[in-house]
């Protein structure tokens, strides 16, 4: 897996077979705040609880998006171990 493109290769795969499911997971998280945000736009007030919950499942999938993404590099060896 490279730093440009977040498809684990078939190296990658062989060594942390767990990258498949990561990746899988990227996309549906990036499927679902895309959604989220087109159907309750981040830039209206907040004005009731449905869009109060879609805000909410933005920020905690965009943590999730950056652990994945964190994990991602370590197997890829970009971040060293502390």
């Amino acid at each position: 897996m490279s730093v440009v493109s977040p498809i684990p290769t078939e190296n990658d795969l062989a060594i942390s077979p767990e990258l498949a499911i990561l990746a899988a997971l990227r996309v549906a998280i990036e499927l679902t705040t895309e959604t989220l945000q087109a159907v309750h736009p981040v830039d209206k007030p907040i004005r009731d609880r449905d869009a109060l919950s879609a805000a909410t499942i933005v920020y905690l999938a965009e943590t999730l998006r950056l652990a994945v993404v964190d994990y991602e590099q370590r197997m890829a060896g970009l971040h060293p171990s502390p």
